[in-house]
């Protein structure tokens, strides 16, 4: 959930089972989701004083009336920031943060249905993408050069990159109302996930 789409966060730090089920003996957060009208947009950047780990980063914010009293609220951000690398000098290996690019969309839906009900969704759908560098591999003399093949492309030895695209997906349907002296949820949702691993600059 991207940050420009939280209104509150609320933290119970005791048990709360008699409201929230026996999960939540030892307490309960609260995620409570944006429903306010406007527009806002967000924009950051900054860099480390060593010259790298640049980052840029961009939240739009919507929120607009549907029909008699509902909301729908649309978050989008994008973040995107170079790698650090905090390796000594002359030292082979890659040490800091990897880079990565993260697009997030998501969304709350509320629409009163009737003079207690409301129908409710929400959803979201992310794309993050990294690379970083793996284990330093030896050279020639190295138990790590194992074939002519690897001393022929990397006879000083090589760090391998680590790519990762990944996708999450989710949506959320439900309906809440009173009856009589009872609140009534009901509700189900979905959720999805994909990567893909992807190894570059080695054999």
């Amino acid at each position: 959930i991207p940050a420009s789409a939280l209104k509150t966060i609320e933290v119970l730090r005791d048990g709360a089972a008699a409201q929230y089920g026996s999960d939540a003996i030892a307490g309960v957060i609260n995620i409570v989701l944006r429903n306010d009208v406007g527009l806002e947009v967000t924009a950051a950047g900054g860099a480390f004083t060593e010259g790298d780990g640049e980052n840029a980063q961009l939240a739009v914010n919507y929120g607009a009336e549907v029909g008699d009293g509902g909301t729908l609220n649309v978050t989008g951000e994008f973040l995107d920031r170079n790698a650090t690398n905090r390796a000594a000098p002359g030292e082979p290996r890659r040490i800091g943060d990897a880079a990565t690019e993260n697009t997030t969309r998501f969304f709350p839906l509320d629409l009163p249905a009737g003079e207690d009900g409301v129908f409710y969704s929400h959803g979201g759908y992310i794309q993050r993408d990294g690379l970083a560098g793996a284990w330093y591999r030896g050279g020639i003399g190295s138990d790590d050069i194992p074939s002519r093949n690897s001393a022929e492309m990397y006879p000083d030895g090589f760090v391998p990159d680590i790519g990762t695209e990944i996708e999450d997906l989710s949506a959320a349907v439900g309906y809440r109302t009173l009856v009589g002296e009872w609140s009534l949820d009901a509700s189900t949702t979905y959720g999805a996930n994909a990567m893909d691993y992807l190894i570059s600059h080695t054999l």
